[in-house]
């Protein structure tokens, strides 16, 4: 076998390896990756008539997106979307360059406000809250089923958000490279 078969069977391999790193799209982003709305499951907000309820979910976008946007489930099952009013406010908040939180405030919570609530950003959906409007209530904190706390996105989630592609993209270039070795020393002899 001489250097020509030798450079044969390691080119294509490099090629590809090339090819899947480098990987764009016609506009020049990543073409996987996807818009994300967390909210934690089972979340389940309740409040007194009256007071401020303040909901919140983290959406992750991939570039220029647009706003999300909150709806409210009906009676047939539809997501409506929650107009903003004097008392009804939206607002979004950047915590990264990519990661966001929007807030749905209502200043003067009513009995007609209870239902279940929905972040939502184009096929982006995220799971519902569950708002409970009572005459009154003595502790008006949230609360959540299942001990779940609903978080934000803080410094170390978004570091591990952003490291975690880079350490599957390593792992398998890694296992490529030993590949590609293993079958260059086979075909040498």
């Amino acid at each position: 076998m001489g250097p020509c078969d030798y450079w044969s069977w390691t080119s294509l391999p490099l090629a590809i390896l090339a090819v899947l790193l480098f990987h764009r799209d016609a506009n020049g982003q990543d073409s996987d990756c996807f818009p994300e709305i967390r909210v934690t499951r089972n979340t389940v907000l309740r409040a007194s008539t009256g007071e401020q309820l303040k909901m919140n979910c983290s959406v992750d976008f991939c570039s220029n997106s647009p706003t999300p946007s909150w709806c409210k489930f009906d009676e047939s099952n539809i997501c409506l979307t929650v107009n903003t009013t004097t008392l009804i406010r939206t607002q979004l908040t950047n915590l990264t360059n990519t990661t966001w939180i929007s807030f749905l405030t209502f200043k003067n919570i009513s009995r007609g406000d209870a239902g279940l609530y929905r972040c939502e950003l184009h096929t982006a959906v995220g799971h519902s809250i569950n708002v409970i409007v009572s005459e009154r209530i003595e502790d008006t904190t949230d609360l959540y089923q299942n001990n779940e706390t609903n978080r934000t996105v803080s410094q170390s989630d978004s570091f591990l958000e952003w490291v975690w592609p880079y350490v599957y993209s390593s792992a398998g270039i890694m296992v490529f490279v030993i590949v590609v070795i293993t079958i260059s020393m086979l075909s040498m002899h």
